[in-house]
């Protein structure tokens, strides 16, 4: 290979060797050969938001931050603030365990009898290795749809959501069951 040719090794379930000589690292049969070098390096896993992060969250009520609100100059300070998992059940709800931070009253309030399907959620987090990162992986419990956003370039969706979402979008289908999920999110 030319010098500075960028290489990435990983395996799910087994240690990587590699020689470099251009000779097999696998010995006939199957085995390791002599003079293969295990790959020490590897995937780190890091868990940037944990399951209780905190959150900033809104009920939007017309269009006017529809092509803001995600980006990440975005200023949120007088959002709601929240826990995950935000949201709403029935009574008989699968997810009702999931839910620390219940918004029904801020989706459905009564006062108004306006309803939303939609509602913005904005974590913040910082990582400071970005230039090393080959892959994120956002693992979410969710019911209906979701849009997820970093830094302003959507990144996940799920199957229920709207082609082109906007600030009132319902999902595309009532599917009735919460999905639990691991969705690449960006690579």
């Amino acid at each position: 290979m030319p010098e500075g040719f960028e290489l990435t090794m990983s395996s799910d379930d087994a240690t990587v060797y590699y020689t470099l000589d251009g000779s097999d690292p696998r010995a006939v049969g199957g085995g390791i050969a002599l003079g293969a070098t295990p790959f020490d390096g590897g995937p780190i896993d890091e868990v940037i938001l944990a399951e209780d992060a905190s959150c900033q969250y809104f009920v939007p009520l017309d269009d006017s931050l529809e092509a803001s609100w995600f980006l990440s100059v975005f200023d949120d300070v007088t959002w709601f603030t929240g826990t995950s998992g935000l949201g709403f059940e029935s009574s008989s709800g699968a997810l009702n365990a999931e839910i620390t931070t219940v918004i029904r009253d801020k989706m459905r309030p009564s006062a108004n009898g306006s309803n939303n399907a939609s509602c913005y959620f904005r974590y913040e987090f910082e990582f400071d290795n970005a230039a090393s990162v080959n892959a994120l992986l956002l693992e979410i419990k969710f019911d209906h749809a979701f849009v997820a956003y970093l830094n302003g370039v959507e990144v996940a969706r799920s199957s229920l959501a709207p082609a082109g979402v906007v600030w009132n979008s319902a999902p595309t289908t009532s599917s009735g069951e919460p999905s639990d999920g691991n969705i690449v999110a960006y690579e």
